[in-house]
């Protein structure tokens, strides 16, 4: 299988933008300084902090904004 089970997606993200991240330290090309000494854990959690996370954004309401015209 070339893609993880779509119930792994967002874990496999985070893995996948973590090794990103690393290898870029690595080479000296990050730019995000305050990252630099995070463990993998911190790292992993700063990550999913960043992540969209379509559950949490709030549907703009038209039917209510266009009552008012």
């Amino acid at each position: 299988m070339l893609y993880p089970d779509i119930t792994r997606i967002r874990e496999v993200s985070v893995t996948v933008a973590r090794e990103v991240i690393r290898q870029s330290q690595k080479q000296k090309l990050d730019r995000e300084k305050s990252i630099r000494g995070m463990s993998d854990a911190q790292l992993d959690v700063w990550i999913k902090e960043r992540m969209y996370d379509p559950a949490s954004t709030k549907i703009h309401d038209t039917q209510a904004s266009t009552s008012k015209l």
